[in-house]
């Protein structure tokens, strides 16, 4: 079927479908762990609510080297748990703080930051009027 070409103002063309035409005819492609679930059968759907996942990590935060280790050892441990609780006991050994500051962050957000800016002397906007600052504007919107 030949397509029109619809001429564009920047000199190329586009080839608009036509009534009825789709452009992708056989649809999104499945996303990879639909994919993974179907090779394998293994559903990767997550039915824990976040909160008690944060509540899970907040939990963890508060226990011992030692219960930390027994619980990523454990074999039925699911591997979410391991992973934050291998995460905390590695960084608690080492004296690294990254893995609590992460998690800390994920779960209440970044501390606020401000500056505080102080000018000397005078930008010199206070006397132009309401036109001449339009321009000024103008000027360094280009």
């Amino acid at each position: 079927m030949g397509k029109t070409k619809v001429k564009q103002p920047h000199g190329g063309a586009l080839t608009p479908w036509q009534k009825g035409e789709s452009g992708n005819p056989n649809g999104r492609p499945p996303s990879v762990l639909v994919r993974i679930r179907e090779e394998i059968g293994i559903d990767f759907t997550t039915t824990i609510p976040k909160a008690e996942l944060y509540q899970a990590i907040a939990s963890m935060m508060e226990l011992t080297s030692t219960d930390l280790k027994a619980l990523f050892e454990h074999p039925s441990t699911p591997v979410f748990v391991r992973i934050v609780a291998k995460g905390l006991h590695d960084d608690m050994r080492t004296g690294n703080m990254r893995s609590l500051t992460e998690i800390l962050d994920r779960i209440y957000g970044k501390p606020e930051q401000s500056s505080k800016v102080q000018l000397s002397g005078s930008l010199g906007l206070e006397a132009l009027s309401d036109d001449e600052l339009d321009e000024q504007i103008r000027e360094l919107t280009k």
